[in-house]
């Protein structure tokens, strides 16, 4: 009997001690049907099971679905438990709606489309998230140069707020048979100042336009000579200028002038888009039209296929060429996922797979964007028809010549500045070039003051 009590207290006591060996502050519950331990800290909080699935949204226009599909499909293959949505939208209208509701909202993607020339506005609203692009670079074996092109146009201060998703410049569309009609040689040098106004549409009010001809002679619309100090050539007397600088606007105020005794459209920023339409049409005035990469359908269209694609800097001003901007998209994240490491790291392999050279023609043949860091003859020893290697072809010389793009939260500014003043030019009626600028040099002091 003293043997069965001795027994049963060794028993109770090694039971009790095990008990004791328990962490109290943790408890354990399985799920049903699985063998996976989901461990619950004393908050409450669960650690992510590994079956659980991931999900963010993406922004993608509904011409480039099926390639994002196929991008997300790729992520899938890496991450089994990532699941991802699509908000079908313009990149247009989903940047207007970042700029009217809260980046929290649903409405809104954790990924998307962002211009750069709304880099600044948008980091300024708190909208977008830091992104580990070096890492994405290196990812893509792209890393040894991408500081030196768009890449780091996508900076602000020294956080990476978007990755490079595709080039944009300018270009020059021809239609061949209203130039041939109309007796344009495009084979040598196109001089601006022997062309008709409506050989030749510009809206010029435009500044993705108007900063062609600045370029064509070096005219710094702002540039900063201090960390707190900018500087426009604007805001010099007409008197002031150079020989080339007073010949372009000139030439500038002169298309405006004779556009307007012509009774033309080109002007009115509610009229311009049909009437560059109409004039651009086979039998039309028009042959030469210059607009983005992504304009070539659209104006292939009107020209009924008869159209050839030049570089901007093939149209010159008083001898100068134009140069258009180094400029692009990029892919960004909403500020809403900048601490969920999951989620991050899913749009991060997102943003690798929609950029990922080896889909680069598929990439191409199906949202009409050209990587920036990418070897042409890919696209020239492809099955792409001759025109689009063209068009390659042509966009990658005119944004190699190009400028880079000014890269600064007070460059928002001249966009508004410049066209305020040349459609003003519509009521205040100058007669002449001085007087055409001093009112343009009036508007960019006013700018040049508001940022001091």
């Amino acid at each position: 009997m003293k043997r069965k009590i001795t027994l049963f207290l060794i028993l109770s006591l090694l039971i009790t001690s095990l008990a004791a060996c328990k962490d109290p502050n943790k408890n354990s519950e399985i799920n049903n049907g699985s063998n996976d331990e989901v461990i619950e800290d004393d908050e409450g909080k669960k650690d992510n099971n590994k079956d659980e699935k991931i999900t963010i949204t993406v922004q993608v226009e509904k011409e480039w679905r099926e390639y994002y599909e196929k991008a997300a499909d790729r992520v899938k293959d890496r991450y089994p438990n990532a699941n991802i949505e699509f908000i079908e939208k313009s990149t247009v209208e989903h940047i207007e709606l970042l700029d009217n509701i809260n980046p929290e909202d649903e409405k809104v993607a954790d990924l998307f489309t962002l211009p750069l020339e709304r880099l600044y506005d948008m980091e300024k609203k708190y909208v977008l998230g830091q992104l580990d692009a070096k890492s994405i670079a290196e990812n893509l074996n792209i890393s040894d140069h991408y500081d030196k092109g768009l890449g780091a146009q996508f900076k602000v201060d020294d956080r990476y707020m978007a990755f490079p998703m595709n080039i944009k410049t300018l270009l020059n569309f021809v239609n061949t048979k209203n130039a041939q009609a109309n007796d344009i040689d495009t084979v040598k040098d196109i001089e601006f100042t022997e062309l008709s106004n409506e050989d030749i549409l510009i809206p010029l009010f435009d500044i993705w336009y108007g900063i062609s001809f600045m370029n064509a002679t070096n005219i710094e619309l702002l540039t900063k000579v201090e960390p707190d100090e900018f500087y426009s050539d604007m805001t010099r007397y007409f008197s002031e200028l150079s020989v080339d600088e007073e010949e372009t606007f000139r030439a500038i105020f002169n298309y405006w002038y004779y556009s307007q005794k012509e009774d033309s459209k080109l002007f009115s920023k509610d009229e311009y888009m049909d009437f560059m339409d109409t004039s651009f049409k086979t039998g039309g005035n028009t042959s030469l039209r210059p607009g983005s990469i992504k304009s070539k359908k659209h104006l292939s269209k009107l020209a009924e296929g008869e159209i050839n694609i030049l570089p901007i800097e093939k149209l010159v001003v008083m001898g100068n060429p134009l140069l258009q901007w180094k400029d692009g998209d990029g892919l960004a994240i909403n500020t809403r996922i900048k601490d969920d490491n999951d989620k991050k790291e899913i749009t991060k392999a997102m943003i690798e797979e929609i950029v990922n050279r080896d889909y680069a023609l598929e990439f191409f043949k199906e949202t009409g964007k050209i990587l920036e860091n990418m070897d042409l003859e890919t696209y020239i020893n492809s099955d792409l028809n001759e025109r689009d290697k063209k068009l390659i072809k042509v966009s990658y010389k005119s944004y190699e010549d190009a400028e880079k793009r000014p890269a600064s939260k007070e460059w928002e500014k001249v966009s508004a500045t410049w066209e305020k003043a040349i459609l003003s030019w519509n009521t205040l009626n100058p007669q002449t070039v001085e007087e055409a600028y001093e009112i343009l040099q009036y508007e960019f002091k006013d700018m040049i003051n508001s940022i001091k």
